[in-house]
């Protein structure tokens, strides 16, 4: 019990920040600095000012502070129990430049792991894996930056506010539920060069496959991202992306590899902008064949809303035209794009979608004013029914169905399509534009 007091006193504490500071210079033969240590019995610790530099003297890790309210007890029941955690002002510094065999971090690992190592989460006493139980879990302003030379990659991404409210993470079972996480202040980019392959006489067989994970099932409450931007670009692909991103909310979703379903509750995407490009990518050796089994994935959203969204779309074709007065279907730019969207069912055959409300505006002067339909395509079929599509000067409405033998083979077969057109009150304009 008196060890117990002692520690909790600020010299005792300060001795053994100084004396952590000390141990860890010498263990990783780097500059280590802790500014701040604090703890208070088994339930809480903080800690301010922690710096660790890398063997090239850079920053490798950084915190301006960390406060984490604990429940140390839990161990006897072999559970890790977070209360809260508060972290701000986060750095972490992962490079590997041309030549170097490891990244920088790789020293740390040495002088902490043993090569013969092997990683578990088994109690020996119990014969049971650790089981977590967090909660409360904040990281504000965060940034970590990657860079791997030898393979052309680099990233950075940052943010303001990331909060995460898990409830059930059961790590044997792949089963991860969290009640929200809410990530506001997104920024960041993925940069891939090319870097042209080296040729060798076999190709490495691939790894072999880990049979012993268990399935991800992910459950989500509540996903809310807000003032974020990204931009993603591959130059062997020639696939560039990026959005700038004003709200979006996911509710009541899941994700079920055992049974490969998607399932949305309600998706709302807001004042977003997007962009998707491709140009002629530097990677022209032929890619591997892919595999040949059927998928099996469904995804199934009750209701998808977009609101006030831009969107560009660019294949790297010929210049794009002057504005108007006809559309450039290679490069397209949307506007006032917005719509709402129910009971979308995709299954590898089949989309069936009830179309409710849709407007956007193409900068050609191109208008979808009003549309609303109930969409279903099968292997044979084409089903637009309920259907009213308003555009600027023309009207179709009522119901339209296609049927084909096999969409795959209709442009040489014609004949064979059938089309089923009951319309009513209908108005084409040719001059469009």
């Amino acid at each position: 019990v008196m060890a117990v007091l002692l520690l909790q006193l600020n010299g005792v504490q300060n001795y053994l920040r100084e004396q952590g500071e000390v141990y860890l210079q010498k263990k990783l033969h780097t500059k280590v600095r802790i500014g701040y240590l604090r703890a208070r019995g088994w339930q809480y610790l903080e800690l301010r000012n922690v710096y660790v530099a890398d063997t090239a003297n850079q920053a490798l890790f950084y915190t301006g502070s960390l406060k984490v309210h604990y429940n140390l007890l839990s161990f006897i029941s072999n559970e890790l129990r977070i209360d809260k955690l508060e972290w701000d002002t986060l750095l972490v510094n992962v490079y590997r430049h041309e030549g170097d065999s490891s990244f920088n971090y790789q020293f740390a690992v040495d002088a902490f792991v043993s090569p013969d190592a092997t990683p578990d989460t088994l109690t020996p006493e119990t014969g049971t894996t650790l089981q977590f139980r967090l909660k409360d879990i904040s990281l504000r302003k965060v940034k970590v930056s990657y860079a791997d030379a030898p393979r052309g990659m680099n990233a950075v991404i940052t943010w303001d506010s990331l909060h995460i409210d898990p409830d059930d993470l059961l790590v044997d079972d792949g089963i991860y539920a969290f009640r929200g996480i809410a990530l506001n202040g997104l920024k960041g980019f993925f940069r891939q060069h090319y870097i042209p392959p080296v040729i060798t006489s076999a190709a490495p067989p691939p790894p072999p496959a880990d049979t012993n994970s268990a399935a991800l099932h992910l459950l989500l409450k509540k996903l809310q991202i807000s003032n974020s931007s990204f931009l993603y670009s591959d130059d062997g692909s020639g696939i560039s992306s990026s959005w700038k991103i004003g709200g979006l909310l996911l509710r009541n979703s899941n994700l079920d590899q055992d049974s490969t379903r998607i399932q949305v509750g309600e998706l709302a995407i807001n004042n977003t902008t997007g962009l998707f490009m491709m140009v002629p990518g530097k990677d022209t050796v032929p890619a591997a064949p892919k595999d040949t089994a059927p998928s099996t994935w469904q995804v199934f959203a009750t209701q998808v809303n977009l609101d006030r969204m831009n969107m560009r779309y660019d294949n790297g074709g010929p210049a794009p035209k002057a504005a108007g007065p006809d559309p450039d279907y290679n490069h397209l730019l949307l506007t006032g794009f917005s719509g709402k969207i129910q009971h979308i069912k995709y299954s590898p055959d089949s989309i069936s979608v009830a179309l409710r409300s849709l407007t956007a505006k193409d900068r050609s002067g191109f208008t979808i004013r009003k549309a609303n339909m109930d969409v279903l395509f099968t292997p044979h079929t084409l089903a637009l029914r309920n259907f009213l599509l308003q555009t600027n000067k023309s009207i179709l409405r009522k119901q339209i169905i296609v049927t084909t033998p096999s969409w795959s083979g209709i442009s040489s077969h014609l004949d064979q399509l059938g089309i089923d057109a009951n319309l009513d009150s209908v108005h084409v304009a040719l001059g469009e534009w």
